[in-house]
């Protein structure tokens, strides 16, 4: 015990601080209502190491947890408080709050979490998993700490999966989802069913995810009834099969799973286990599209824009359908709806609305609206042309994750159009959008790192682009690849490769591939044309 000349931080009247030090409104406000009996003895808080009169900071504690200079969690005083901090309290409060410096605080008193009376059968470790809270379980799981709950496990699988706060363990992950799976979770048993069609740390094996998928699915998980109708559709470890596929795929669908609603549209536009009917294509679609599932939307946009002449009343349906969800509001609506003006399916193709729609689209932060909005003004369709305004959408989008937006972005900076022009931002910009597949912003990438635009020149980088840009079907990015292989930038001198390429390039119509391609054959005689 120590004795001190002045008053504690919670008690004192005259002040006789630091410059800065102010006490707290509700020390203040304690400190009238409590009667300090012992001014002599003085606590040193853990961990903050701040120092109080025994008897003043023992009334605190009652009614808070935490010091009141710097409100950090009491852990622990020297001496001993009369009433000292409830920690496995603190610990679940810690948990739902997501205060991880308070559990670590907690844990480096040497407090065994797994402490509790006989009626509370609270599991810290469960309820981190339960909420998700990663590091937190992390922390727990080094403390020694485990789980019989069976959401907990499959969180943990996922944990270890993943790397969220361990390091990244697939053995680890297998275990937990089998221990999970085995007491019946559904996710976990989809889960062990995606490690078997992967072959994550086990031999990959169909037939295994098969079951497992099966097991998951016949306890109503959508996840697993989209991937058991896929591997119906795709002939994996079961004989091939449209019309389970189509089954599962509409049990996960009715439950509201995006994807299954694309694979539903998708079998019902191909007549795949069931009769061909486009009305109900793009019933799915849209439902799917409503999520913001890519593949949806352009799914629609091809049976829109590919249904056959005898289907043209479908297009008119669908129009009507889209006009009035977009009257009620709904963004997906309204940015297909302008889309449908700006095409001209199913209504007369009207610039004008089409851009009236986009706009309503993308004032609710619709990315694909805000991309064609700034589309409209980069072209200047149904508006006067106005670059600076373009980049002002494209940005909107781009920033929202939008390929399309940041491609056109990466464009505008390339070429300096309503931006002063900088290759570097370019090349950020291709590069984000190149990394989603994106095939123009892969080749136009490509092209960067080949003349050294923005960053230095690399041709093994620029030929690593042009070749994902060129397995898309990227004319440009072909004719790119066959002089490479050609000249030998970045590889091997290869002329038949280069040949390949530059023939893959000329069949559709690249002017400067048939150029090449003929001059090489002029030169050469005796040269023979890739069977590719």
């Amino acid at each position: 015990m120590n004795s001190v000349n002045q008053p504690c931080a919670i008690c004192w009247d005259e002040i006789k601080e630091s410059p800065g030090t102010r006490r707290s409104e509700i020390a203040a406000a304690l400190a009238r209502k409590i009667r300090i009996n012992d001014t002599t003895t003085v606590v040193r808080l853990q961990p903050c190491t701040h120092e109080y009169h025994h008897a003043c900071i023992s009334n605190w504690v009652k009614i808070s947890s935490r010091c009141p200079i710097d409100r950090r969690l009491i852990t622990g005083s020297t001496p001993s408080m009369t009433r000292p901090v409830d920690l496995r309290k603190e610990l679940f409060k810690a948990i739902e709050g997501n205060r991880i410096e308070d559990v670590e605080d907690i844990l480096a008193t040497g407090f065994n979490p797994d402490q509790r009376s006989f009626l509370d059968r609270r599991n810290p470790l469960t309820l981190s998993l339960k909420q998700q809270r990663w590091e937190i379980a992390a922390l727990l799981i080094r403390a020694g700490l485990t789980t019989n709950s069976k959401v907990a496990q499959n969180n943990l699988g996922l944990m270890y999966l993943y790397g969220l706060g361990v390091e990244q363990n697939n053995a680890e992950a297998l275990t937990w989802f089998y221990k999970a799976a085995d007491h019946g979770n559904a996710k976990s048993q989809n889960n062990l069913g995606l490690m078997y069609l992967n072959g994550l740390c086990v031999e990959q094996n169909y037939a295994e995810a098969l079951n497992w998928f099966h097991k998951a699915a016949d306890r109503g998980d959508p996840e697993a009834q989209n991937n058991l109708g896929s591997l119906y559709v795709r002939g994996l470890g079961v004989e091939k099969n449209y019309a389970w596929a189509f089954t599962w795929f509409r049990k996960a669908a009715s439950q509201g799973y995006s994807s299954a609603q694309n694979n539903l549209g998708w079998m019902y536009a191909k007549g795949l286990g069931v009769t061909k009917n486009y009305a109900e294509a793009l019933t799915w679609f849209c439902k799917s599209a409503k999520q913001e599932s890519a593949a949806a939307q352009n799914n629609l946009s091809r049976i829109l824009r590919g249904l056959p002449l005898e289907a043209e009343q479908n297009r008119v349906e669908a129009f009507i359908w889209f006009r009035k969800a977009a009257k009620n509001g709904d963004a997906s609506a309204q940015n297909i709806l302008g889309w449908m003006y700006f095409k001209g399916l199913g209504v007369e193709q009207n610039y004008g609305e089409a851009l009236t729609w986009f706009r309503k689209a993308a004032d609710q932060g619709h990315a694909a609206a805000q991309s064609n909005l700034g589309w409209m003004y980069y072209q200047g369709l149904g508006i006067e042309q106005n670059h600076t305004e373009a980049l002002t959408w494209y940005d909107k989008a781009a920033n929202q994750g939008h390929a399309d937006a940041q491609h056109s972005l990466g464009w505008m900076h390339q070429h300096g159009l309503g931006v002063e022009q900088s290759y570097a931002e370019a090349l950020a910009w291709y590069r984000k959008s190149a990394d989603q597949e994106h095939v123009a912003a892969q080749n136009n990438l490509g092209y960067l790192y080949l003349m050294g635009l923005g960053v230095e020149q690399n041709y093994a980088e620029a030929l690593f682009w042009f070749c994902k840009s060129a397995d898309q079907g990227n004319a440009v990015a072909q004719y790119q690849l066959g002089c490479m292989h050609l000249k030998g930038l970045g590889t091997e001198q290869n002329y038949t490769v280069g040949l390949t390429w530059l023939e893959k390039a000329a069949r559709q119509g690249h002017i400067p591939a048939q150029k090449n391609l003929a001059r090489l054959h002029r030169n050469s005689p005796g040269l023979e044309q890739s069977s590719c």
